[in-house]
């Protein structure tokens, strides 16, 4: 007959250790929400004019880790990516935000060692990265092939979550109405955050133009293909990486690790420029 699954106790170290803060669990979330209200804000009219010219990309990301990293994480990193900048008025540099978000692997809790009917099964355990910078970019006027430089200034964001597939809701008030949010029921398992600046480059290849209006009285926005390659140097965190959980005696076992994190990123995608009124 079948023994009753509990929820694994988490112990690091021969210590016994707890899920941490519902604040930590939010974190990503915060990051996120963050980053895409400064975007948001850079999509505004710099001036009643409207003379400001924004840009905005969304592209698929590879990452490698590098040096230290790379030997306890020997996998591609793989997510997307999104960026918005503004360009200052009257030169060739413009500013903006750019997130990150990966996974460099994952854990199912009746593959890991130690493993027994006494503990859960169905838990994956997901390994991920976010990534978020400023960016201040070069970049001359556009033209049919437009390369650029980049400058990043910003943190790394290691977490790993563990996934019950056990859900539940979040009611939020919606005027006079209550709307359930469904919540995927993660809970965060170990995160670290380190400091990160690095340097990058580019290169745009114009694909078409449209919505400028046949009266010519708005400016049109450019269709673009941006190819780009970016060295993240990161500092010092503590991150988990696949096979480094296992079980013991019913208590679910973290072997973390501690090490820069230097990351190269290549990233393919599309950006849209234009006047953003």
């Amino acid at each position: 007959m079948r023994q009753r699954q509990t929820e694994p106790q988490v112990q690091e170290g021969g210590t016994r250790h707890t899920w941490i803060s519902s604040l930590g669990d939010r974190t990503p979330r915060i990051i996120i929400a963050v980053g895409l209200c400064l975007i948001a804000h850079l999509a505004l009219p710099g001036s009643a004019r409207g003379q400001e010219r924004a840009e905005f990309e969304l592209a698929f990301v590879k990452g490698v880790p590098i040096g230290e990293l790379g030997t306890r994480i020997d996998r591609p990193v793989w997510g997307a990516s999104f960026h918005g900048g503004r360009f200052l008025r009257g030169t060739t540099f413009s500013v903006g935000v750019r997130l990150t978000f990966a996974t460099y692997g994952s854990d199912r809790s009746e593959y890991l060692p130690g493993y027994s009917s006494a503990v859960r099964d169905g838990v994956t355990y997901r390994h991920d990265l976010l990534t978020a910078h400023l960016v201040l970019r070069f970049q001359p006027r556009l033209a049919r092939l437009t390369p650029y430089l980049e400058t990043y200034a910003g943190i790394n964001y290691f977490f790993t979550q563990a996934y019950t597939g056990q859900g539940g809701s979040v009611p939020v008030l919606a005027g006079s109405a209550i709307v359930l949010i469904p919540t995927d029921g993660a809970n965060t398992l170990r995160s670290s955050v380190a400091p990160s600046a690095g340097v990058g480059a580019g290169l745009k290849l114009r694909l078409f133009r449209f919505g400028g209006g046949s009266t010519g009285n708005r400016s049109p926005m450019t269709l673009l293909l941006d190819l780009q390659g970016r060295y993240l140097y990161g500092g010092p965190a503590e991150y988990l990486v696949p096979g480094g959980l296992r079980y013991e005696e019913g208590r679910l076992i973290i072997d973390s690790r501690r090490s820069r994190t230097d990351l190269f990123f290549l990233s393919l995608g599309l950006s849209v420029r234009g006047p953003f009124l």
